[in-house]
């Protein structure tokens, strides 16, 4: 079998599971994760303090999934997808900065309780605490009724936020604690999700449930 030195696929891959048997990618993107992201992090992480390091990776996961947004977006928008010689290329960048984020989620992990549910009145768990958290980093201060109306319809949808807890009392919550101010009458999800919100929290979903 012949052995490429990139991706020859005609079809967007989004996982490295779904590539052929001996394609370069995976090892390239380990070895690159290894002696850039992993380095840099680990340096970063004896200069600063903990809280300077917690923003550091979260300024880094941001920047990876913005990326991963803006290559599959240029991919959902080609009408000559199968002919297109820059497939291989956006290929790459999506894989490596989902790989990326996997790395810097567990240098996070590591880092004393940035992982620990702090809420478990309102979250059933670590990830969907943490899939809200890291949300909030995306959300458009312009339409912040709307960007928290989805979180909460899709955490509950997705059995994250524990059933009992009404609209009211979670927008109650969070205007306590983040100070706020949003109407209780959310939006239903079909009313508030959008293919970009939907984007970003399955990226968050798929980094958070990545075994550790």
């Amino acid at each position: 079998m012949e052995i490429y030195q990139y991706c020859t696929s005609t079809t967007f891959k989004k996982d490295i599971s779904e590539l052929c048997e001996n394609c370069p990618i995976p090892g390239l993107i380990k070895e690159h994760l290894t002696s850039q992201i992993v380095h840099e992090a680990t340096i970063n992480k004896e200069l600063l303090n903990q809280d300077q390091f917690q923003l550091y990776i979260n300024d880094e996961i941001k920047n990876a999934m913005e990326a991963m947004r803006r290559v599959y977006l240029t991919e959902m928008q080609n009408k000559n997808y199968q002919k297109d010689p820059h497939r291989k290329k956006r290929i790459e960048i999506y894989l490596w900065n989902k790989e990326r984020i996997k790395v810097l989620n567990e240098f996070l992990s590591n880092n004393s309780d940035s992982e620990k549910n702090f809420y478990p009145r309102i979250f059933k768990n670590e990830i969907g605490y943490n899939i809200f958290k890291n949300y909030q980093q995306h959300i458009n201060e312009r339409y912040v009724f709307v960007e928290y109306s989805f979180l909460y319809r899709i955490l509950i949808k997705d059995d994250m936020i524990h059933e009992n807890i009404t609209p009211t009392e979670f927008v109650t919550w969070l205007n306590k604690q983040f100070d706020i101010n949003i109407d209780t009458n959310l939006k239903t999800l079909d009313n508030c999700r959008t293919s970009k919100k939907m984007e970003v929290y399955n990226i968050l979903k798929t980094q958070y449930k990545s075994p550790k």
